[in-house]
């Protein structure tokens, strides 16, 4: 459960940026094992796209500081989370109809925790919003204007047990694994994304497929500026069934290589 207040993050004393949730980092079994911390931001921060894509090929750990502050700025805590890795990322879905504003969440496993009093204000705090009805989905070989929505795009780290610490509980990452996506395609209107689909679809069916790259760019209000590009790699078809899995859309599931922030 995310706590109450208002909280802020610097990630290796880098520019800090507004959290819209913060959950976790306590003792969760005091003086053994301390329980993971929950993020979630609109901000789409480049210390933390950096982080992303570190994970997904030098994996490195990292120091944070959360603070929580008042309506005035004023810092009453702050919270030194150090040694971390980054177990999870995942964005929130992208829908056309839709009006929510674009989420990035992100879990950490602390080393360690320390939690002070505050002291001095919050001046500069990077604040910034998305929306999830402003993007566009581009996908090599296959007209992208009937993309209606994608979720689902994110990835996990396995958490492993040092098998020979001592007292404390200590964690290292594991494996990371990309979840499927699923990109939702428009029956109405433009029926060129969906036959360009089927046809990739029939290509896997008979072996021929290959993967392709694809590019989520998440737009201003104006839909002229490209505020952050996600290059996908290595998207693979898993299911595109003929019928509608909701009214006037179709959707395709796909596994992928890797994706990089900008």
């Amino acid at each position: 459960m995310p706590y109450a207040g208002n909280f802020a993050i610097s990630i290796d004393g880098g520019a800090t940026f507004r959290l819209s949730a913060f959950g976790g980092c306590f003792d969760k079994i005091i003086g053994i094992e301390y329980e993971d911390c929950y993020f979630a931001t609109r901000m789409p921060a480049a210390s933390l796209f950096g982080w992303v894509n570190e994970a997904t090929t030098n994996p490195r750990r990292h120091d944070v500081t959360v603070y929580q502050f008042d309506i005035a700025g004023n810092v009453l805590t702050e919270t030194e989370v150090r040694d971390t890795f980054l177990r999870e990322f995942s964005m929130s879905d992208l829908e056309a109809a839709g009006n929510d504003p674009v989420i990035f969440t992100f879990v950490l496993v602390p080393e360690q925790i320390q939690t002070r009093a505050g002291s001095g204000s919050l001046n500069s705090v990077a604040v910034k919003t998305l929306l999830q009805s402003n993007f566009r989905v581009s996908i090599d070989g296959v007209d992208g204007r009937g993309v209606a929505g994608l979720r689902g795009l994110g990835f996990s780290v396995a958490k492993q047990l040092d098998p020979l610490g001592a007292g404390r509980r200590h964690f290292g990452p594991g494996p990371l694994e990309y979840n499927a996506v699923a990109i939702d395609v428009a029956t109405s209107g433009i029926a060129s994304t969906a036959a360009d689909l089927d046809a990739w679809v029939a290509q896997a069916t008979n072996g021929s497929a290959s993967a392709r790259g694809a590019t989520v760019e998440l737009l201003n209000p104006a839909l002229t500026v490209t505020e952050v590009s996600i290059d996908v790699s290595g998207l693979y078809p898993l299911t595109f069934p003929a019928f509608s899995s909701s009214p006037n859309r179709r959707t395709f599931t796909g596994r992928i290589a890797t994706f990089r922030m900008p």
